[in-house]
């Protein structure tokens, strides 16, 4: 890869260590440049404008502006590829990720640590963040202003015997499509949801944090042995396959990775068509890779049916695309048009 070719990166960050890792890190690879060193918001709206990165790598609790505040302005003014580095286990700082995610970031991976011996190996969490930022580089972003959401009341989970269901796969784009999704639904509907979304280590309890708090469904981490009940979403907690057993019952799988992926969503969609048989929807969203695919196959054998977000709005079209090349998709639809759609879809059942 030539100069010219390679991926330019500002580091944003307030701490002289962490700028040093993601740097010692970013550098053991040719694909990278880094542009630029930024310890605050404000110096990282005035170096994106200035340097024009492929990419920012962006810390959230600095001094004189954070990170949120700088991604606002970022993607306002000069829409830039965003990848959030943070650490999960501050509630915090999880919280404005979400929210960060919203006004335009593309995704939130935990910051990776540099192995005892770099020589070697520089490590599973390192290798993901290059990945990340060879990813996000690619995508094309667009101003992103960020509208006032509703705050609806929420309304108690209904105790009805489950007949239909809604399973979603997504990834990477994923949190910001299932916002959408799960803000715009009615009140009174009825139908489970159940999701599986690709997710770096402890962030699941604040996407469901963040999701439930303005949606008018009840948005929960699916728990081993608990009962599917109308009216409420369950999202996959990280490290488990999620599969549904008869009479709708959700069930935690210890089984290795699929394609690198736990939880998978093929697994989550052939365990449904296999207990809801034609009463299954399944919604297939942005993110990379193929996962999803097969169990579409599954759900569209059985009689259900398939919604996959479309290309324009997907931050990655892999996942939808695999869909599509199946030969499964019964409707192709942009992310605003997708909750209607689910409840269009859902009268046929």
């Amino acid at each position: 890869m030539t100069e010219e070719e390679k991926i330019s990166v500002l580091i944003v960050d307030d701490s002289p260590i962490s700028r040093e890792v993601l740097q010692t890190i970013i550098e053991t690879s040719p694909d990278f440049e880094i542009v630029g060193l930024a310890t605050n918001g404000e110096e990282a709206i005035d170096a994106v404008d200035e340097l024009r990165p492929d990419i920012v790598t962006m810390d959230l609790n600095m001094p004189i502006m954070n990170g949120y505040e700088a991604i606002e302005n970022i993607m306002a003014y000069n829409p830039t590829p965003i990848l959030v580095v943070t650490t999960a286990e501050f509630e915090k700082d999880t919280n404005i990720a979400f929210e960060a995610l919203a006004v335009g970031a593309l995704d939130i991976i935990n910051r990776p640590q540099i192995p005892d011996d770099m020589d070697e190996d520089i490590g599973e969490d390192a290798q993901e963040f290059l990945n990340k930022l060879r990813m996000l580089s690619k995508v094309g972003v667009i101003t992103h202003v960020r509208g006032k959401l509703s705050r609806k009341a929420k309304v108690g989970g209904y105790q009805r015997s489950v007949q239909k269901l809604v399973v979603i796969g997504s990834s990477t784009g994923g949190p910001k499509a299932l916002k959408e999704i799960f803000d715009n639904l009615p009140p009174d509907f009825e139908t489970p949801i159940v999701a599986v979304q690709h997710m770096s280590d402890g962030f699941i309890p604040g996407l469901v944090k963040w999701l439930d708090s303005s949606s008018p469904l009840s948005v929960q981490i699916a728990e081993d042995g608990a009962q599917i009940e109308s009216g409420n979403v369950y999202i996959a907690p990280t490290g488990f396959h999620l599969t549904i057993k008869k009479s709708g019952i959700l069930e935690m799988v210890d089984l290795p990775p699929v394609n690198g992926i736990k939880p998978c969503a093929d697994f989550l969609f052939e365990s449904a068509a296999r207990v809801y048989g034609s009463k299954v929807l399944a919604v297939i969203l942005s993110g990379m890779g193929d996962d999803g695919a097969q169990g579409s196959s599954a759900i569209k054998a059985s009689g259900g049916k398939i919604i996959v977000q479309d290309k324009a709005t997907s931050v990655i079209f892999s996942m939808p695309q695999n869909v599509i090349n199946r030969g499964c998709a019964d409707a192709v639809k942009p992310i605003t048009e997708i909750a209607d759609e689910i409840q269009k879809q859902l009268t046929y059942y």
